[in-house]
């Protein structure tokens, strides 16, 4: 039995202590977290572990000339000496270990063969999206695990980061990334969709800049073009699936368009990349440019009351409204690609809102047929009502009104089965006014059932 006041005593209990704290506190937050209860307390607790872990797994800064200097003695340090002090300070230079990647259609075989092709000591984190149903169920991580070394999961609230992970967005999340964790996030749609490409690697980039990695896969739509571009403006590298490999083309073909990528490459080449970037050093600084835009709209995303409710909004308000919540959109412009934000976070490219525009054309065809089509019911049980009463005069009214109404039906109904309402090259326009002039040449004949005596 040790001595009251032993020195070794007292670093036991300590310890011990020390140790029993950290346990009780990670079983009642996974107790909490398991349950579904997870209180604010325990957010509070996690979080700052959470960040006092990234703090300490962070890798030191690079030493300035004066501590350099102040290692060697206090002399200036040159020749040889400077060259190995140069080698050593690589060291704490991490290289391009956050790799962020987005896939639509086609993105379930193109992920899982690029998950395959991964080492198992890889370096880096790696966050996936692909986009489903908001309410559906995804079972990508158990495809992930089967195909490849890595361990995949959806992402979990406050999760801390780890390299050798691959974090999978959960269906009817936005994953946003910050210093050292995650955010799972059920924000405004951008593209119509969550979770939603741009969003991931827009706070990705604004959190660790050059070292994402930016990969646009396979995918039938534009998400990813603008968040992409935010990698590049970060000093980022971008990565685009060879379109001519890809499923669904069309993403990669946006981002091409609309950003400067430094590779386009098909998926075999796309994973001998990866695993050479997370090993090479940064070669560039964080820019300046855009930050402060893509603080503001990462916090948008998060639903940050104060941003929501700030009069301050990104871009310039604009004439058209939000299909989502009918609210004004503000225009953005980055470089070339044209964007549109609401006020309460709904984001959408200039193709993606003219897609929604032609969605919510199309909803309104569908309402003017049904409205015409009843009306031409109702007149025909009126005419018919008013001829057994002997009202011939009512009678040839509702006649008339009946055909007008199942005219004007027969013109929307052509435009509708065309399938030509989603058309983005205006085709819709044309063929609307060419059956209107069918319409109206029909309007100027004489209709014989019309040509009833009148009392």
């Amino acid at each position: 039995m040790s001595a009251p006041g032993n020195p070794l005593e007292e670093i036991f209990w300590e310890e011990f202590f020390r140790k029993f704290e950290e346990k009780t506190l990670a079983f009642l937050y996974q107790d909490e977290v398991s349950g579904g209860r997870q209180s604010r307390f325990f957010k509070l607790i996690n979080r700052g572990t959470i960040e006092d872990k990234a703090r300490e797994e962070e890798p030191p800064s690079r030493p300035s000339r004066k501590e350099r200097e102040w290692k060697a003695g206090g002399k200036p340090v040159r020749g040889k000496e400077r060259s190995f002090m140069r080698k050593q300070e690589k060291e704490f230079l991490p290289g391009h270990d956050i790799i962020v990647i987005g896939a639509s259609l086609g993105g379930v075989e193109a992920l899982s063969k690029l998950a395959g092709n991964l080492p198992p000591d890889l370096p880096a984190s790696i966050f996936m999206v692909l986009h489903v149903p908001v309410y559906g169920t995804s079972i990508l991580p158990d495809i992930l695990n089967r195909s490849g070394p890595l361990r995949a999961a959806h992402a979990v609230d406050l999760e801390a980061i780890q390299h050798g992970r691959i974090y999978v967005a959960p269906p009817g999340f936005h994953l946003l990334i910050h210093h050292g964790f995650v955010r799972i996030v059920r924000g405004p749609k951008e593209n119509g969709h969550r979770p939603a490409i741009d969003s991931l690697f827009r706070t990705a980039a604004r959190v660790y800049g050059p070292r994402v990695v930016g990969v646009i896969l396979t995918g039938a739509d534009d998400d990813g073009a603008a968040g992409l571009l935010a990698i590049k403006m970060c000093n980022g590298v971008t990565v685009v699936q060879d379109p001519d490999e890809a499923i669904s083309p069309q993403m990669p073909c946006s981002a091409l368009e609309y950003v400067e990528v430094d590779y386009c490459l098909p998926l075999s080449g796309i994973a001998s990349l990866l695993k050479r970037l997370v090993h090479e050093p940064l070669k560039a600084e964080r820019s300046g440019p855009g930050s402060d835009q893509l603080e503001m709209e990462s916090k948008i995303a998060e639903v940050s009351m104060p941003m929501v409710e700030s009069e301050e909004r990104p871009g310039k308000p604009s004439i058209f409204i939000c299909p989502e919540c009918k609210g004004t959109l503000w225009e953005l412009e980055d470089h070339d690609l044209l964007r549109f934000r609401c006020r309460v976070g709904h984001a959408f490219t200039a193709d993606g809102l003219l897609l929604e525009k032609s969605n919510e054309l199309e909803v309104a065809l569908w309402s003017a047929l049904r409205a015409l089509e009843e009306k031409a019911s109702l007149a025909r049980r009126l005419a018919l009502r008013s001829r057994t009463q002997n009202r011939n005069l009512a009678t040839a009214r509702f006649e008339e009104n009946a055909q007008e109404a199942e005219r004007h039906a027969e013109v929307i109904r052509r435009v509708l089965l065309d399938n030509s309402v989603t058309d983005r090259e205006g085709a819709t326009s044309d063929r609307l006014k060419e059956a209107m002039a069918g319409d109206q040449s029909h309007q100027g004949k004489k209709d014989p059932t019309n040509d009833q005596p009148a009392n």
